[in-house]
């Protein structure tokens, strides 16, 4: 049992300094300007860490017709993804009037 624990102790320490290497590269290939140390760079390397665990998880199925990877927006809070997907609300009722014109004469050649 305490080999298990010692196991799955140094598979994480492997993982997380490969993240951290992976998060190095990512942090310089995207032109992130976060300062080692600070909490904008321990913030966003959580963040980083999460997506790559599950790129891990999804890559680990053999079943799997594609192969995931970490994109130029795995540092991205929910917040600033949904920002970037855009509203996604439905109109409002007073809206819906306004959409529909009545047009009885329109000219036959523009």
């Amino acid at each position: 049992m305490l080999a298990c624990v010692a196991l799955l102790s140094a598979v994480a320490v492997l993982a997380s300094e490969s993240d951290q290497a992976a998060f190095e590269a990512f942090v310089e290939k995207y032109g992130r300007g976060y300062v080692r140390g600070s909490a904008s760079y321990l913030e966003r390397f959580k963040l980083f860490q999460s997506r790559a665990d599950e790129v891990r998880r999804l890559n680990a199925d053999p079943t799997r017709r594609w192969t995931a990877g970490v994109g130029p927006l795995a540092d991205y809070t929910e917040e600033e993804l949904a920002q970037l997907r855009g509203w996604r609300g439905m109109a409002a009722a007073s809206d819906a009037g306004t959409a529909l014109l009545q047009v009885n004469s329109l000219p036959e050649e523009f």
